[in-house]
């Protein structure tokens, strides 16, 4: 595990959304404050807003990505989708899913939840923001990014 995925992990059990974890795991990489950054992609937790679509951590990986090989360029939207579906297809084969409904086994509560010892227990979430953050890193390297 990188030192990145592993931070994205961390991020996690500090309270951060999947998505935020992630982001803020390569924030430094894009020139974007981690704070700034982090706040950008709090709504992208739990699968957007809680609503449990596609994982946060998913999601993260896709910002940074987009970030980092000009996404605002319409002349890059296709590349940027492409690895971005490869980050998503990679992390679905480990975990079976990379919708958040699936990989929460059908939990569907859109709250944020306490983050007790039982919630950790429960959950794959810090596992999958190390995941995401590990293809993220594959995708980075690939591009010369890092």
């Amino acid at each position: 595990m990188s030192q990145r995925s592993e931070l994205a992990r961390e991020l996690f059990l500090q309270g951060h959304s999947c998505a935020q974890s992630v982001a803020g795991a390569y924030a430094d990489l894009t020139g974007i404050p981690q704070r700034q950054l982090m706040a950008a992609t709090g709504a992208l937790g739990a699968g957007f807003a809680g609503l449990r679509y596609v994982c946060g951590a998913v999601m993260g990986a896709g910002v940074v990505l987009s970030l980092l090989m000009g996404g605002d360029d319409p002349a890059n939207k296709r590349e940027v989708y492409r690895r971005c579906r490869e980050i998503a297809g990679e992390f679905a084969r480990e975990n079976g899913s990379y919708v958040c409904r699936e990989l929460l086994g059908g939990y569907s509560n859109p709250e944020p939840s306490e983050r007790t010892g039982e919630y950790y227990r429960k959950r794959p979430c810090p596992g999958c923001c190390a995941l995401a953050g590990e293809l993220l890193e594959r995708q980075l390297r690939e591009l010369n990014l890092i």
